[in-house]
């Protein structure tokens, strides 16, 4: 089990999955036959990266009074686990690419909601909130995107 104790771990974490999970996209690009799906796989890695690079600048944004709260929340390890890419993932389609993305984002916006009903200050709870709704609008953001390359 993943222990979140102060915020600055969760935020920690999260960043963390950002950028594996950006690995995983171009690692499954570099070996995937299809263009349209090496296209999609390359744009969600970016993605990703911006992610990853916003809950960076969170951190560096936010107070240490914020950070640095403790709270009790044990996260249930079976999420935010990145998949080992193998030989079989070259064979993914466009859908199932779609799909993984959109289960990381299921599961990112679980962990969100998770955090926020365990934060213990309205100020965190406001933090969390914040992070869920940017989940929302990047899931909205990323559909549309995403319906376009199928188009392609």
């Amino acid at each position: 089990m993943i222990r979140f104790e102060q915020t600055k771990d969760a935020i920690n974490h999260i960043h963390s999955f950002h950028v594996a999970l950006s690995e995983y996209y171009l690692t499954l690009s570099k070996h995937h036959g299809d263009e349209r799906v090496r296209l999609c796989l390359h744009y969600l890695s970016e993605q990703e990266l911006k992610f990853a690079e916003e809950m960076s600048h969170y951190k560096s944004q936010a107070s240490a009074a914020i950070l640095n709260t403790w709270f009790q929340y044990t996260n249930d390890d079976s999420i935010l686990q990145i998949p080992t890419s193998s030989e079989a993932d070259s064979n993914l389609s466009l859908n199932d690419i779609i799909s993984l993305a959109t289960q990381f984002s299921e599961e990112l916006m679980t962990l969100y909601n998770d955090l926020h009903e365990q934060a213990n200050t309205d100020e965190l709870q406001s933090v969390f909130e914040h992070l869920k709704s940017a989940q929302v609008q990047k899931n909205k953001q990323l559909s549309v995107n995403l319906d376009r390359m199928m188009d392609v």
